[in-house]
C-alpha cells in the first residue's frame, strides 16, 4: 500500500508541472471563453449583455480557481474583447456608441480582473495547504514504512524511494560515511545524472553521509520549499 500510494502522489506531482506549462492553462482558459462566445452568438437573440457578461465572469472564475492568475488574466482580456465586439453596440465591431456602453464595459473589465486575481489567491492558498498535507502525508506513510524495519539495507532503498516519489525526481541515491570518512554508495533509486543537489544526513554533531537526488530535465534548481523537505 505504501508503494501505491507514492506512485498515485508521483502521478499528482507530474500532472500539475503539466498543468503549470505555461501555454497549456492559457491554451485551454482561452478555448473556454471561445467556445463559450460560440454558443452565446449563435443564440444572441435570446442572450442579453448582462448575462453574457455573467457568463464570462462565471468562466473567468473557473479558469482562475483552475490554472491560476496567468490563465484567468488571459482569458479576461480575450472576454473583454469578445463582449465588446458582439455584445456592446455597434454590435460586431468594436466602436462605443456611449458613455453608458463604455462605462458598461470598463465595469466588466474591472470586475473580470478583480475576480481573476480573487479567484487565483484563493487557488494558490489550496494548492498550498494540499501540497502540505500531502506532504505530511508521505512523511507519515515513510516513518511507519521504517518503523517495519531493522536491517540498513533494507531501510536505506526504502528512503531512496520515497525521496524520489515526495519530490518527483528523477533519481536519489545514498551515500553513508565509512571509518575514514569517505562517502560510499549504499542505496540508488531511479536514474543518476550530472546536475544534483545534495544534503547531509547527521545524527547530533556527527556526519552519516549525504541524500543526493537528481535534479529533473534542464537541471531547474530545487526551490526552496523542496529544499526544506528535502533536509526533513
Amino acid at each position: 500500500s505504501l508503494h501505491c500510494a507514492w506512485e498515485v502522489w508521483r502521478l499528482k506531482r507530474w500532472l500539475t508541472v503539466l498543468m503549470r506549462a505555461p501555454m497549456v492553462p492559457i491554451s485551454l482558459s482561452l478555448l473556454a471563453v471561445l467556445i463559450l462566445t460560440i454558443l452565446m452568438v449563435t443564440f444572441q437573440p435570446f442572450v442579453h449583455s448582462a448575462t453574457a457578461a455573467l457568463f464570462y465572469i462565471l468562466t473567468i472564475l473557473i479558469s482562475a480557481m483552475t490554472f491560476g492568475l496567468s490563465a484567468s488574466l488571459a482569458a479576461a482580456l480575450l472576454a473583454a474583447l469578445v463582449f465588446t465586439y458582439f455584445f456592446i453596440p455597434p454590435y460586431n465591431g468594436f466602436g462605443i456608441i456611449s458613455v453608458e456602453d463604455g462605462v458598461r464595459l470598463v465595469a466588466f473589465l474591472s470586475v473580470a480582473l478583480l475576480v481573476s486575481g480573487l479567484a487565483s489567491r484563493a487557488q494558490r492558498q489550496a494548492q498550498t495547504a494540499a501540497r502540505h498535507a500531502a506532504e505530511l502525508s508521505a512523511l507519515y506513510q515513510l516513518s511507519q514504512a521504517l518503523e517495519a524495519e531493522v536491517e540498513l539495507e533494507r531501510i536505506l532503498p526504502i528512503i531512496a524511494r520515497a525521496t524520489v516519489a515526495i519530490l518527483a525526481l528523477p533519481g536519489c541515491q545514498i551515500f553513508l560515511t565509512d571509518t575514514t570518512g569517505t562517502p560510499m554508495l549504499r542505496a540508488t533509486e531511479g536514474v543518476t545524472g550530472t546536475s544534483y543537489e545534495e544534503v547531509a544526513m547527521r545524527a547530533d554533531q556527527h556526519t552519516l553521509g549525504l541524500l543526493r537526488v537528481t535534479l529533473r530535465h534542464g537541471a531547474t534548481p530545487l526551490s526552496a520549499v523542496e529544499r526544506d523537505l528535502l533536509r526533513t
